[in-house]
């Protein structure tokens, strides 16, 4: 009879031990940063600049995007055409992320 309360005793414990946790993570939001160009002389590539993170380079003229996980709040975004023949629409802005997918489209025209 003692082997009884011993082994119920012993599953009890092992079951108070298998709780799961289901308290999120840490909340974080993905930044996509999509480009656009128009126009003529288009440089091939440019600098994307996010604050808190390193540049990095980006197609200017969207055939690539650039994503990059970040905690939610504002960031200064930047992107940098070489060259003084292009305009960047809204340049440089500040940007909400959320948590999630976010995405933020340059748009940037050269003569």
């Amino acid at each position: 009879m003692k082997t009884k309360y011993v082994a119920l005793g012993v599953l009890a414990l092992g079951l108070a031990g298998c709780t799961s946790d289901t308290s999120p993570g840490p909340a974080t939001g993905f930044l996509l940063v999509v480009t656009e160009a128009t126009g003529t002389n288009i440089p091939l590539d440019s600098i994307i600049h996010i604050e808190g993170l390193e540049s990095t380079t980006i197609r200017t003229d969207g055939a690539q995007g650039f994503s990059r996980q970040l905690p939610p709040g504002p960031r200064l975004v930047e992107l940098e055409v070489p060259g003084n023949n292009c305009t960047t629409e809204n340049n440089p802005r500040t940007v909400q992320i959320e948590t999630g997918p976010n995405e933020e489209t340059f748009v940037t025209t050269c003569v």
